[in-house]
């Protein structure tokens, strides 16, 4: 067990993905030493994923449960997609296979030596007041979104809400920590362990944006800020293990 940042670090990635109408940015982590690795599938989907629902080609391929016809599908949209490794490396992933209903995709990356990955812990029960912290490649104002700094944010488990975030309804883990975009996809974990319980997968800001701001000079400016006042949700791996078959391979 290595409870180290930097041991962690080494692990998760940033995903960059591009399609036809947009790109994406958000965290995934390395499950297997072949280059496996999971995040979520609005990652890799991102804003349109709401006008592709609306396709009556997509909705009666989801109608037949035909995931083969339904990555396909997906595939033909994508125009790149890119893991960027701790060392800055950035390398292809292939998509493949994801689940939409509990938002997880499984990626996989070709490389000629063993990956550093995580241990999944897909049987432990997280309980209301548990430490747990999840690291990724959160948004931050001062840069662009090719450059997110690596992050670690720290609470503990205050819920268990029965909620439709990007996939179906079913119940998420609530963790009172601060999580902006580009978390989407980083692993959780208790305190003091290094193995995975979890995927963040959503939050739910209070913050304010497009404050109006007064400088030295008296000059008001407009930023997109958002005070961080913020919910993160996760999905456990326990319940991925129980409905989804994406750690099945």
């Amino acid at each position: 067990m290595n409870n180290d940042v930097n041991f962690k670090k080494q692990r998760i990635v940033r995903i960059i993905c591009t399609y036809r109408m947009g790109g994406s940015f958000g965290t995934g982590f390395f499950i297997k030493n072949t280059g496996e690795l999971l995040t979520c599938a609005h990652v890799i989907f991102g804003q349109g994923l709401k006008e592709i629902r609306n396709d009556q080609n997509f909705i009666a391929i989801i109608a037949g449960n035909d995931h083969d016809r339904l990555r396909k599908f997906y595939e033909n949209k994508i125009t790149s997609l890119q893991v960027e490794l701790s060392n800055g490396q950035k390398v292809n992933a292939e998509l493949i296979k994801f689940d939409e209903k509990h938002d997880i995709a499984l990626l996989k990356i070709n490389s000629k030596r063993e990956i550093e990955f995580f241990e999944l812990d897909a049987d432990n029960d997280l309980n209301y007041d548990d430490e747990v912290f999840f690291c990724g490649y959160q948004l931050t104002t001062s840069y662009q979104p090719k450059d997110y700094p690596f992050t670690v944010n720290r609470g503990i488990v205050s819920s268990f809400p029965k909620i439709a975030i990007c996939g179906e309804e079913y119940p998420h883990i609530q963790v009172n920590s601060i999580n902006l975009g580009g978390n989407s996809g980083a692993p959780v974990f208790k305190q003091g362990s290094s193995e995975v319980v979890g995927i963040v997968n959503g939050n739910m800001n209070w913050g304010a944006d497009n404050l109006a701001f007064i400088n030295d000079q008296g000059q008001t400016k407009k930023d997109v800020l958002r005070i961080p006042l913020s919910i993160a949700y996760a999905t456990t791996l326990k319940l991925i293990k129980l409905e989804s078959s994406i750690l099945s391979w």
